[in-house]
């Protein structure tokens, strides 16, 4: 088994199916959930997969942070930009060297965000996000004069956060680093997604793999809620702690499913005219399956709303 492109794909996701096998059924009864012949081939995925690893070191994608409070950033590549202006993509809008979170914002980067204002005494606006006061299925607990986090949930996508309140963490990105923070553009967010990639999918083509690299309506979503469903399984019935899954090229995680992510793009009417009351989420969540025939999944929301489903990561401008 080869490591040339696409190759390392295949093979962690033989190391996924393996270890989910193996988790799921117990170390002492693998034989009862795979056969000799399968639990063989996905030992061999597994070697394959560090090999691969091993092998591919030297393109290792390397990260960076521009100030303490600042997320974990990403360099995306300029001839990517390139590469997806050649292949004909209209209204290719945005920048073309840029960096992009790794993660999608987590619960405790924004109660982090929070907590500044709050010990500068600056206002935290209700139309920014939703607290446990007002939804109880928020994550972000006004307790004691400050922010708090559910326990465990400290590294979960913070969500029921609005346009305006993803915008509003931007700017105070800004501030602390002396650097442009800011939403991507729905384009400048395809590109980090694709990853140089020329599949359906910045992983491949086969919509059965999604379940290695993406928290998405699956088997176990199904099973709680009736809806329908890609014929894998990620363990997930609502958003997942991010890093959770198999990243891109790019070493960006959940840019497809776990929740919708804000951009900075207004809702296209027609090819003259936009709504910039909405804006556009592209990713799709853990509850929203649907994807163009670009693998894509891109939606609008108006800037003001708030949704289990909806999160954000940020752009760094270079």
């Amino acid at each position: 088994m080869a490591c040339g492109r696409g190759a390392d794909s295949r093979n962690l996701s033989g190391v996924r199916m393996f270890a989910k096998t193996f988790r799921k059924s117990g170390a002492g009864r693998i034989g009862a959930s795979l056969s000799f012949k399968s639990f063989f081939f996905n030992v061999i995925f597994v070697f394959c997969g560090f090999w691969c690893h091993a092998a591919s070191a030297a393109e290792e994608v390397v990260s960076f942070v521009s100030c303490k409070d600042c997320p974990e950033m990403v360099r995306v590549k300029e001839s990517d930009f390139s590469s997806f202006m050649k292949s004909g993509s209209s209204g290719a809008a945005g920048k073309r060297k840029f960096a992009i979170g790794r993660y999608e914002v987590t619960n405790e980067e924004y109660a982090d965000f929070l907590n500044d204002l709050l010990k500068g005494r600056k206002e935290i606006k209700d139309a920014w996000f939703d607290g446990k006061k007002n939804n109880p299925k928020s994550r972000l607990i006004f307790k004691g004069g400050r922010i708090q986090i559910a326990k465990g949930y400290e590294r979960h996508p913070v969500a029921f956060v609005s346009w305006v309140g993803a915008v509003a963490y931007t700017d105070w990105l800004s501030e602390k680093s002396g650097q442009t923070y800011r939403l991507p553009t729905v384009e400048e967010w395809v590109i980090a997604n694709k990853a140089g990639s020329r599949h359906k999918f910045f992983y491949g083509d086969e919509l059965e793999d999604m379940c290695f690299y993406a928290n998405v309506v699956d088997i176990s979503y199904a099973s709680v809620n009736k809806a329908a469903f890609v014929k894998c399984d990620d363990l997930n019935v609502g958003p997942a702690r991010v890093g959770s899954f198999l990243p891109n090229k790019y070493k960006l995680f959940d840019t497809t499913g776990n929740v919708k992510e804000w951009t900075s793009s207004c809702k296209p009417i027609n090819k003259k005219e936009e709504d910039c009351e909405s804006r556009m989420t592209a990713g799709g969540s853990f509850s929203n399956l649907g994807w163009d025939d670009k693998g894509l999944t891109r939606t609008a929301e108006p800037k003001t709303s708030k949704s289990e489903q909806v999160g954000f990561r940020v752009l760094l401008e270079e």
